[in-house]
């Protein structure tokens, strides 16, 4: 990322030790677009302009949207992605987000299992 654009960052992120997270996860971003939306001349330009689509997805995400600094920064890849696929992007409209991509849905019923038997022998127990 360049660095004439931590000023643009630091004001979106609202805090300024996230800086360096927000600048791995765009360029890690970027090398995987670079991957699999191959370009025959890597040129300044172009990494500018795939910069550019994150940032702006960035943008409204941080700032509009309110989605945490994780979440603006996946939704930014996202839109990478989709743009250079000729698509149009949205921003997702998913009530509820997890950084940890490993989190699993049967964990999560796991949980709700986990409750309903803890009320039960409550119930019954009082």
């Amino acid at each position: 990322m360049m660095d004439d654009d931590e000023g643009n960052f630091a004001k979106l992120s609202l805090e300024p030790q996230q800086l360096g997270k927000i600048k791995r996860i765009f360029e890690a971003h970027l090398r995987r677009s670079f991957a699999v939306h191959k370009v025959l001349i890597l040129t300044k330009a172009e990494i500018s302009r795939r910069f550019y689509i994150m940032h702006k997805a960035f943008k409204v995400c941080r700032g509009d949207l309110k989605f945490s600094i994780d979440r603006a920064a996946e939704e930014a890849g996202v839109a990478l992605d989709k743009n250079l696929r000729g698509e149009s992007w949205e921003p997702s409209k998913r009530a509820t987000y997890s950084p940890n991509k490993k989190v699993e849905v049967r964990s999560v019923r796991e949980g709700a299992d986990k409750i309903q038997t803890e009320m039960k022998e409550t119930s019954h127990g009082a």
